[in-house]
């Protein structure tokens, strides 16, 4: 080591506790210090706008390129004015994506003031060796060593280049850093991988877990136990609620319950349990996907499916879980989805779904958040 180097590694020793070489604290924004509900929406700043795959029109976006400047400004502006309190952006930290370059230039340099948190995006275009079965990719294994590599190589990216240099706006819970890992049942022998990962950094993980299904595999129990949140995401599985949203309401409340009685009875009220509220999923612009489109019949059941969440919340408050966790989770501008809550323009007359996707455009999916959630 050259002596440069060695001062410069005893320098950074004696200024910060260290935990194998990272700081034991990330000097951020503490989540309870934030009001309570937290909103938390997911932001999607590195997708170029496509508006041949998109099935919401939003009134700001330039057709084949991802947010400007500008752009990002007035989204901030408009998430501000709705009390919307965190931002969750996906990043993917493969060093082949433009993610790290676009998010250093045109997101951060116009995020001040709002916290945010990186959704760890591990599921497309990334580095990791997937199982697959007929044709289709199934899961990663982290038992496979160069999967555990990739995994520990992309959070050390993402502490290096993002959480460290901005920590002063990043969402911290007890000094950890906040990522969230949708979709997190891909990941087999996952549990070692998280706590070793949590023995190196300094990191709260939230799992996007099924919100139908508790896992009762014992590797994939692990992996749950394993995680500081839960925060269940995609409340159309399978399509099974086609036409059907308010049994969806019924269903998700349900299992909420489910999941909190669960993690009681395995001893894990550490861990937390955030809700997650979705207007809408529509993909029959990318048809790959081969989900049908599901929406509710009117506002009223978006209104119907928001209220209860809140009673949700003050129900878990008295005891039956333990502790409140008082946070919601949103999507505000993934627009392949149908399910994002950005300023948007009405469909063209004649389209699929026209009606209920004009009674959900504008301002109407965010004016319900700010009623229900909002100060």
């Amino acid at each position: 080591m050259e002596r440069r180097d060695f001062v410069k590694c005893i320098s950074s020793f004696m200024l910060f506790p260290q935990l194998n070489g990272w700081p034991e604290r990330i000097n951020g924004i503490e989540f309870n210090s934030l009001r309570k509900p937290i909103v938390m929406t997911s932001r999607y700043p590195n997708w170029d706008y496509r508006p041949e795959r998109s099935t919401i029109i939003p009134i700001r976006g330039i057709p084949g390129q991802p947010p400007n400047h500008q752009i990002i400004r007035d989204q901030n502006d408009e998430l501000n004015r709705f009390n919307i309190d965190v931002d969750v952006v996906q990043f993917n930290p493969n060093p082949d994506s433009t993610d790290l370059q676009r998010m250093n230039s045109v997101y951060l340099p116009t995020q001040k003031h709002r916290p945010f948190y990186l959704l760890y995006e591990h599921h497309f275009g990334t580095r990791f060796m997937w199982k697959i079965i007929n044709g289709e990719r199934r899961f990663v294994d982290l038992g496979n060593p160069r999967n555990r590599t990739v995994f520990f190589q992309d959070i050390e990216l993402m502490f290096n280049n993002i959480i460290i240099p901005h920590q002063n706006h990043y969402l911290t819970f007890d000094g950890r850093a906040a990522i969230f890992m949708w979709a997190t049942p891909v990941f087999r022998n996952a549990a070692p991988v998280f706590i070793e990962a949590k023995k190196r950094y300094p990191i709260f993980f939230i799992g996007g877990e099924d919100p139908y299904y508790f896992p009762k595999r014992p590797d994939a129990i692990k992996r749950v136990l394993a995680l500081d949140a839960i925060m269940p995401y995609g409340t159309n599985r399978a399509g099974r609620y086609v036409g059907r949203y308010n049994q969806m309401i019924d269903d998700y409340i349900w299992y909420l319950f489910i999941w909190a009685l669960k993690l009681k009875g395995y001893d894990a009220l550490h861990i937390k349990l955030f809700s997650t509220v979705m207007f809408a999923f529509d993909h029959t612009r990318a048809p790959e996907r081969r989900l049908p489109a599901f929406y509710p019949n009117s506002i009223d059941d978006v209104v119907r499916l928001c209220s209860i969440l809140q009673s949700f919340m003050a129900v878990r408050g008295t005891g039956m879980y333990g502790k409140p966790d008082p946070g919601i989770h949103v999507v505000y501008d993934e627009l392949f989805e149908g399910s994002a809550i950005e300023q948007s323009f009405p469909p063209h007359k004649g389209e699929p779904n026209w009606e209920i996707r004009t009674e959900l455009s504008g301002l109407a999916r965010l004016d319900v958040i700010k009623e229900y959630f909002g100060y």
